[in-house]
């Protein structure tokens, strides 16, 4: 079953229907919420979401989130 999940998240990747990012925010309420409202708005399935806290960088206002997102189309707009 993992060979067949990893065959399909790598056809996703190259057909550019699955994109990995990571965006910095501001450790405040809402900025996460806001973001999530716009990538649903593009047309895009958030497939994960990881927030890390980038306190050796950038201090306790910031953290990172990293996405995994998938469309349905041929690529993400």
């Amino acid at each position: 079953m993992a060979m067949i999940l990893k065959i399909i998240n790598r056809e996703l990747i190259l057909q550019k229907r699955r994109l990995c990012f990571t965006v910095e925010l501001q450790d405040k309420v809402g900025q996460l919420g806001e973001l999530i409202n716009h990538i649903g708005k593009l047309g895009a399935n958030i497939v994960s979401v990881r927030q890390e806290k980038n306190w050796e960088e950038k201090g306790l206002d910031f953290a990172n989130v990293i996405f995994q997102i998938e469309s349905q189309s041929k690529s993400i707009q």
